[in-house]
């Protein structure tokens, strides 16, 4: 008890610091945008009611004025210090500026004013693999399992963080867990497929079927289960499950691409080339997508053609080796 009111002092201190520091007249000051402005004149009528200034908070966030935002939150904390919201919405303006290191912090100060709450403790623990803390991530997630013992987020958060640390087994193991505590957590499904079809086994199938029962228009899970007949030389059945995923996204820049790669791959150059001009037509910085239609139009010996991708994909990706090698090669065919 003594460490918590410790603690709320020292919180209670920071933002009172913040808030002492900004302009007084700040409420009332117009910024153009008649939103804010009406919250600015209420917060200048009731300067003690914590809610205006987080949804001013909320507009300055929504226009992407940061400091602006921080500062409100720190006024309204300043009256409602006791406010998990408040706190998971200040982490999310620290992250958004660039500030990862205040977001965590903030995200540990709620904690330890509510050690048990679990919406907090995962977003810690997502806040901690966000910035690469895998292990922290994890000891934030056994906190929540000690708490819930069949919570499918942290189990799931924590096949995603030992899947970082190169652990797969343990990894696979605790997304079964997670797909047993929630049996419709389609992503849970998803990344079981995707980890044992790196083993080699033939049992992800069933798992990316499960997902698509579930969920058939993941386009996450065609994208996986067509990897699993690719990586098993079925080119033409990985093919024909990447082409239903522009029916639910026409915008799938990655799903022509690949469609793209396997028609070189069955020497389909021409059907290749359509795929790759649908790809940068989509997505006009597809570094690859420049790059495969030129090796395309010169297996065609469209030269000029080919030598115009490798341009462009230089002018988006001027390191591009492969590029570069390329285009000497076109080079010398046109002497």
């Amino acid at each position: 008890m003594i460490l918590r009111n410790a603690l709320l002092l020292s919180v209670l201190s920071l933002i009172l610091l913040f808030s002492c520091k900004n302009n007084p007249t700040q409420e009332t000051l117009k910024t153009g945008n008649p939103v804010i402005d009406a919250l600015s004149e209420q917060i200048a009528r009731s300067p003690q009611t914590d809610s205006l200034y987080a949804q001013r908070a909320a507009l300055f966030y929504k226009e992407g004025i940061y400091q602006e935002a921080i500062k409100d939150m720190a006024k309204a904390m300043a009256i409602d210090s006791l406010n998990p919201f408040y706190h998971h919405f200040l982490a999310d303006v620290y992250m958004d500026d660039n500030n990862s290191r205040m977001a965590i912090r903030t995200m540990e100060r709620v904690v330890d004013l509510y050690p048990q709450r679990i919406p907090s403790l995962l977003k810690l623990s997502e806040l901690q693999m966000i910035v690469k803390l895998n292990k922290e991530s994890i000891q934030t997630l056994n906190k929540i399992l000690q708490i819930d013992k069949q919570n499918a987020e942290a189990f799931f958060m924590m096949g995603n963080n030992l899947k970082e640390l190169g652990e797969r087994d343990r990894a696979i193991a605790a997304y079964k867990n997670c797909v047993a505590a929630d049996a419709d957590l389609v992503d849970g499904w998803i990344n079981l497929g995707i980890l044992l079809d790196e083993k080699k086994d033939n049992k992800a199938i069933e798992y990316l079927e499960t997902a698509l029962r579930i969920d058939s228009s993941s386009t996450q899970a065609l994208h996986a289960k067509a990897m699993y007949y690719q990586n098993r030389n079925k080119l033409k059945e990985a093919i024909a499950i990447y082409k239903e995923i522009p029916k639910i996204d026409k915008d799938n820049a990655d799903a022509f691409y690949n469609i793209g790669l396997l028609y070189m791959d069955l020497d389909s150059v021409a059907k290749a080339k359509d795929n790759f001009n649908i790809a940068v037509s989509v997505d006009p910085q597809y570094v690859l997508g420049y790059f495969f239609r030129g090796k395309a139009s010169e297996k065609l010996g469209e030269y000029s053609q080919s030598k115009r991708d490798y341009e462009q994909t230089l002018v988006l990706s001027p390191n591009y080796q492969p590029a570069k090698d390329a285009l000497e090669k076109i080079k010398i065919k046109n002497k």
